[in-house]
């Protein structure tokens, strides 16, 4: 069941801050100091303007948003790191005593396989990698993950852009340890009503 668990929503691109600095170090870039407050809007728009970048194709999960489900409440925070070459999401499960999982994830663009890539921690002691392609608006992601017992998983994770306050989730072909395992049911994600976006416009 613990495992049924984390295939549905382990996978869903979540990191823990050890995550972030392991792949900024990388880079060669300076770590921004932990905050609980995302980085200002007139911030990120000068972000988006001044950089180019792949990455630009994704600036719409930029903002805060939660999913449409209130029995099994899912949100996630989204945003560019200070020079722009990261985007970093924060993610968490909410129960109804506690919050169940929570995590970070850095997504970059790997210059070296021409491909937007993302590393993946959770709370829990999860950890993965995801190859991002892009098909209209749709983003396939090929996630390959090991679980905190030990377990080695994989699934292909597919977000859908719906409009500039809307987006859909939903994880397919799931196996643990070889054994295939049932499809999510898809998760609709709304932006949060303080940050709703006039329509056809970003």
């Amino acid at each position: 069941m613990r495992r049924s668990w984390f295939a549905a929503f382990g996978l869903l691109a979540v990191l823990i801050t050890a995550g972030w600095v392991v792949a900024l170090s990388f880079a060669g870039q300076d770590v921004p100091k932990a905050s609980s407050e995302s980085p200002p809007a007139e911030t990120q728009a000068a972000v988006a303007t001044d950089r180019q970048s792949p990455l630009d194709t994704l600036d719409w999960l930029v903002g805060d948003w939660v999913n449409e489900d209130e029995n099994r409440p899912i949100e996630f925070n989204c945003h560019f790191t200070k020079n722009g070459s990261f985007l970093v999401r924060s993610f968490r499960i909410i129960t109804e005593k506690d919050v169940r999982m929570s995590g970070m994830q850095v997504i970059a663009w790997d210059p070296a396989q021409q491909s937007i890539r993302s590393w993946t921690f959770d709370s829990d002691g999860g950890f993965g990698e995801d190859t991002w392609t892009q098909s209209g608006n749709r983003y396939t992601i090929r996630a390959h993950y090991t679980l905190p017992d030990g377990g080695i998983a994989s699934a292909i994770n597919v977000f859908t852009f719906v409009d500039d306050n809307k987006c859909t989730w939903k994880s397919v072909s799931r196996e643990i340890d070889g054994e295939l395992q049932p499809d999510t049911d898809e998760v609709v994600l709304v932006r949060k009503t303080s940050e709703l976006k006039p329509a056809g416009g970003k």
